[in-house]
């Protein structure tokens, strides 16, 4: 059952990546085509704009995961059903409950990567790619070294300087 068992996970992986891959192109064209009306704006260029979508990827990975695995696992199965598999699965004596247990372990797989997903790298580089988008687009630099912060907007630099707070007693 092993053996078996490694099979279906397999074909269950398969097929969600297949449906995951088609998904997550979909996703990234329209978030580019949304992107397009802001390039040209301050220094957010078509590839910033790229770079945006890019690392966004995991971000759209963790909201598509979901539905990406139910279609993909059910095309699978479906794929297994049309060519015969299940039936000579059944005939050899493999119970209903066995082959629900490998897609439960296929899920269970899914499962782990979309919680690494969700509580690592998505929002870290989602967050990452927002602040690089934002500066891009407004040119604003605030640097500080706890003497004072540099501010840029457009052409004009300000130095700000902190007073120390001087009292005499």
């Amino acid at each position: 059952m092993t053996l078996l068992r490694t099979y279906i996970v397999l074909a269950v992986l398969r097929g969600v990546a297949t449906v995951m891959a088609v998904l997550i192109t979909v996703t990234c064209v329209i978030e580019f085509v949304r992107e397009l009306s802001d390039v040209g704006t301050g220094d957010y260029g078509l590839q910033a704009a790229l770079i945006f979508i890019g690392l966004r990827i995991p971000r759209t990975i963790f909201t598509t995961l979901p539905i990406g695995a139910l279609i993909g696992a059910l095309l699978s199965l479906g794929n297994l059903a049309v060519h015969r598999e299940l039936i000579v699965m059944r005939a050899s004596g493999v119970s209903s409950l066995q082959l629900l247990s490998a897609v439960g372990l296929a899920g269970l797989v899914l499962a782990v990567l979309m919680v690494l997903l969700g509580e690592s790298v998505a929002p870290s580089l989602g967050a990452y790619a927002n602040e690089m988008r934002t500066r891009a687009m407004h040119e604003e630099i605030a640097v500080g070294d706890g003497q004072a912060t540099w501010l840029r907007e457009g052409d004009r630099i300000v130095a700000l300087r902190r007073q120390g707070n001087r009292c005499n007693p």
